[in-house]
């Protein structure tokens, strides 16, 4: 499972620099992953929960949280909704864990990128590893 964080950093990295599709799809290979490592049937959800995450809780200007909230709280948003998104696999305790770690990195990540001290690729691999962080604990 501690393959997840850093291909999740990739995949992150790469939808935002290549094609949204990376970003949207990564569940499909945490779900491998986790089918492969012995986990059950219904971490098919992965799938769908990373999509969902992804897409429709995803942050910029455009994004309806952003709309609605403001740049820092869609962000934060964001982050909750990418460790949400690992609860079939994690289960709903460590699921809450992740979002919490996941919404703290991304609104820290944020504020560093604010203040221009950290940069891409940087900041969206953290993201991905941030918001993945406890497969790499399990």
């Amino acid at each position: 499972m501690w393959s997840i964080p850093i291909i999740a950093s990739v995949l992150y990295l790469l939808g935002g620099q290549a094609n949204k599709w990376f970003r949207w799809g990564m569940g499909i290979p945490i779900f491998f992953i986790a089918i492969f490592t012995g986990h059950a049937w219904y971490s098919i959800f992965v799938v769908f929960t990373y999509l969902i995450a992804t897409n429709a809780f995803s942050y910029g200007e455009n994004m309806w949280t952003t709309k609605i909230f403001g740049a820092w709280i869609s962000m934060i948003t964001s982050g909750i909704a990418f460790g949400l998104a690992s609860t079939p696999i994690l289960g709903w305790t460590w699921g809450i864990v992740q979002a919490i770690i996941g919404g703290v990195s991304f609104g820290v990540i944020k504020y560093y990128d604010d203040k221009g001290v950290i940069h891409n690729p940087i900041v969206e691999l953290g993201r991905g590893f941030t918001g993945t962080f406890l497969f790499f604990c399990f």
